[in-house]
Order: C-alpha cells, then structure tokens, then sequence
C-alpha cells in the first residue's frame, strides 16, 4: 500500500515509530511533482 505525502509531512514521518528502512525510502524517494511516496507492503502471516 503506498501513501504520498508533501514536504510538510517529512518531520512527522522521520519522529514517528515506523522503521528507519521505511524513513530512508521516504527520505530518498522520487518527488513526484511536490509529493512523495512511501510504500508499506504486509504479508499474510498465518490464519486470521
């Protein structure tokens, strides 16, 4: 699932709990005009 953000988001993103992996990708990620992506894939582990 991707999420896009603007420039404004980056302090939140780099404070909040999420991986530093997901922070460098969001950090480092293609602008696409004046937002970025930042993309968190699950995987189904066991039965729900």
């Amino acid at each position: 699932m991707t999420f896009y953000f603007t420039d404004k988001a980056e302090s939140a993103i780099m404070e909040s709990s999420i991986s530093e992996e997901l922070k460098e990708h969001f950090k480092t990620g293609k602008y696409f005009n004046k937002i970025r992506g930042l993309t968190i894939t699950f995987s189904k582990k066991g039965r729900y």
